[in-house]
């Protein structure tokens, strides 16, 4: 399959598919909270959670966390979309890639007030599920070059991979 596309075939290295497999790792971590866990005797007297893996946040608190982070991003995309470019990236911003990221500040700023508006169980399963959309397209799609060829700028980069991880994991352990 890949030697119709040779340009894919150079990022095959031992090191770059265990970043992969790292990323479908957390990606999987977030489908799984998804899902409900049957609760066995030992769970229910504890409340639900399992002792070694403790809750930070109640899913109502994790929603209003992951819209607040969401909506800080989306007033940046608005008003500063050429810094945010050239923060993270080594290539120069131009008016339409800053014409892309002001449009998506409205999409961010929708899906922030559905998320805080909805039922929690609901909006707890699209957090989770626009929290690991927005990391694969984003932060480690220009990491992992998982769609084309991106330059990120580190250290700036980092800020959105570890955001993205920590919204993830949080999201996970929220009871």
């Amino acid at each position: 399959f890949f030697h119709r596309f040779p340009d894919r075939t150079t990022h095959n290295s031992p090191r770059h598919s265990i970043t992969k497999m790292k990323f479908v790792v957390l990606l999987a971590t977030a489908a799984a909270a998804l899902k409900q866990p049957r609760a066995t005797k030992a769970l229910a007297v504890r409340g639900g959670q399992i002792p070694a893996l403790p809750s930070i946040l109640s899913k109502e608190q994790y929603i209003k966390f992951q819209a607040a982070t969401f909506g800080l991003y989306g007033v940046q995309m608005l008003l500063m979309p050429k810094k945010m470019h050239e923060d993270h990236f080594k290539t120069p911003s131009s008016t339409m890639i800053e014409f892309w990221i002001r449009g998506h500040a409205a999409t961010i700023f929708a899906c922030s007030y559905a998320l805080i508006s909805l039922p929690v169980e609901l909006a707890y399963k699209i957090s989770m599920a626009l929290v690991a959309g927005i990391s694969a397209t984003y932060p480690y799609n220009a990491k992992f070059n998982l769609l084309d060829k991106y330059e990120p700028k580190y250290p700036m980069h980092y800020v959105p991979e570890v955001l993205m991880a920590t919204l993830i994991t949080i999201g996970a352990l929220a009871k």
